[in-house]
């Protein structure tokens, strides 16, 4: 007995002190949680005190100046707290990023992704996060090869630590294909996008927002394969989708619609272009604000429409006035504003405006190879508008030079019937007609119908006999241009005031079967 209860007393006193550790750590550990969160009230008051009333810039404190100020002060408020500090970087990186403003996202994902590797380690799902947002903003810069680099290894570690069918790792799979598809490698990206959809429709459900997200970049890479038809087809699904369940003012809705506005101007349906980039316009600048990459975007398109109408003046003035907020808010060699100012640069050329509009062709192909690189495929458009300039300009020699290049170039790089590269051959075409050799632009122009044909693509069927017409009407063959004019309006949309006032068929001007395609050309864009 005796034994027994010196062995009670024992075990009771082990039991004490055991517990009496455990109350300790408890204590500790609610005391360390106290003061991270006094550490993090204290931060943030911090970001959200306007001791200074010009702080304010009038009576309130927009999101922008809040985040500003905290990183300015997130290295001293959290510096005995790397994973919370990395955290909040995340954070306000992220809110940058929605508030479109990528460039001051990177360097705060930078620092958060330098400090989770090292204290995280490079598998933990907030470093991957990081890796990933990190990819994206690069990719939406401009920076593709350093972009994509980093994205395929998240979707590498996220495949092998999550699973293939992750949420996480179809996000990887899903911005990989962005990347692609910025970098003009639509076909890749298609490939990657159609399965990543797949998986994303069975794990998650056809209603989800990421797996709507995927349907929208599916038919973004279907478009910059020239694949206008089907491209159009999804997007107005997925925007359907959208709309009922997302609403049809949410940024991803508004985004769809701004994409399919640019498919629609590729099928010359200006019509519908303009009206769509009108209410997104609207709707963006009241929800995302007037300076707001999505908005400026909308801008752009609608100034395009606006040039294809023929109301070239109004065009001019909202392409300048878009570029001219890229150019400060996004930065000069921002890929959108490369964008707009080969936009610019077309209107100056339906102004006839050549000289202006070949200066701003350069200033445009050096900033993209410079930035995209010189054998980059997103170069191949700022080659063809600038050989387009040089032969408006009646500088035939030195265009059918660049088209040359242009063209062999994008042979090696997109393929024959890539729209671009298409686009090269019928301009290659033409350019000969203004020399006078017929014969080897006819030949041209028969490979180019060919070609286009093989795409079964109505409206990239429709330009090839466009520019045939216009070639035709330059060698004098009146008959055959009002021909091959027929068939283009038959197949696409062509807004009659860009064939009224085609300079290159100015031959035709008076002709009755002329003006009855004029009238054949607007009575297809009511329909």
């Amino acid at each position: 007995m005796a034994t027994a209860g010196v062995l009670l007393l024992v075990a009771f006193a082990i039991v004490q002190t055991v517990e009496l550790k455990q109350v300790a750590r408890e204590r500790d550990r609610a005391t360390r949680e106290r003061d991270r969160a006094d550490r993090i009230s204290q931060f943030m008051t911090g970001m959200f005190k306007v001791s200074n009333p010009s702080e304010a810039l009038g009576n309130t404190v927009t999101a922008r100046e809040i985040l500003d100020k905290g990183e300015k002060e997130i290295d001293n408020g959290l510096k005995n707290e790397p994973e919370l500090q990395a955290r909040m970087m995340y954070t306000m990186a992220e809110t940058y990023e929605g508030l479109g403003l990528e460039s001051r996202a990177q360097p705060l994902l930078e620092r958060a992704l330098e400090i989770q590797r090292r204290v995280l380690g490079v598998e933990h799902s907030d470093t991957l996060r990081s890796m990933g947002t990190l990819a994206a903003v690069l990719a939406y810069e401009g920076h593709y090869p350093e972009a994509e680099k980093l994205q395929r290894e998240t979707l590498e570690i996220r495949r092998r630590v999550l699973g293939p069918e992750h949420p996480d790792t179809l996000e990887s799979r899903h911005l990989l294909a962005a990347t692609l598809v910025y970098d003009s490698y639509e076909s890749e990206a298609e490939k990657l996008e159609r399965e990543t959809l797949a998986i994303r429709r069975r794990v998650l459900g056809s209603e989800n927002q990421a797996t709507l997200a995927s349907m929208s970049l599916l038919a973004f890479a279907l478009e910059g394969e020239g694949r206008y038809s089907e491209s159009e087809r999804l997007f107005r699904e997925t925007i359907d989708s959208q709309r009922r369940i997302l609403g049809s003012e949410h940024p991803d809705t508004l985004l769809s619609i701004s994409n399919l506005v640019h498919v629609l101007e590729y099928e010359n349906n200006f019509r519908e272009a303009e009206s769509l980039s009108r209410e997104a316009l609207q709707i963006q600048r009241r929800v995302l604000g007037p300076e707001h990459p999505d908005t400026l975007y909308s801008m752009s398109n609608l100034a395009c429409a606006l040039m294809e109408k023929g109301s070239n003046a109004e065009a001019e003035k909202l392409q300048r006035e878009t570029l001219e907020i890229q150019r400060r808010v996004l930065g000069p060699e921002h890929p959108d504003a490369i964008a707009s100012m080969e936009h610019l640069s077309e209107i100056l050329i339906a102004e006839t405006r050549y000289p202006e509009a070949e200066n701003l062709n350069r200033e445009a192909l050096d900033i993209a190879r410079r930035v995209f690189g010189p054998e980059s495929a997103n170069v191949l458009y700022h080659r063809i508008t600038l050989a387009e300039t040089l032969m408006y300009e009646g500088h035939y020699a030195d265009a059918e030079k660049t088209f040359d290049e242009t063209l062999d170039f994008a042979r090696r790089t997109v393929g024959p019937e890539d729209p671009v590269a298409l686009a090269a051959l019928e301009d290659e075409a033409l350019n000969l007609s203004h020399e006078g050799r017929y014969d080897e632009s006819e030949k041209l122009y028969r490979e180019a119908i060919q070609t286009a044909d093989k795409t079964g693509e109505p409206s990239t069927i429709a330009g090839a006999w466009y520019r045939f017409a216009s070639g035709a009407a330059i060698a004098g063959r009146h008959d055959e241009a009002l021909e091959y004019l027929d068939k283009a309006v038959s197949l696409g949309h062509w807004s009659p005031v860009v064939i009224s006032t085609d300079p290159d068929l100015r031959s035709l001007h008076g002709n009755k079967h002329f003006e009855a395609l004029i009238a054949k050309a607007h009575q297809r864009t009511m329909m």
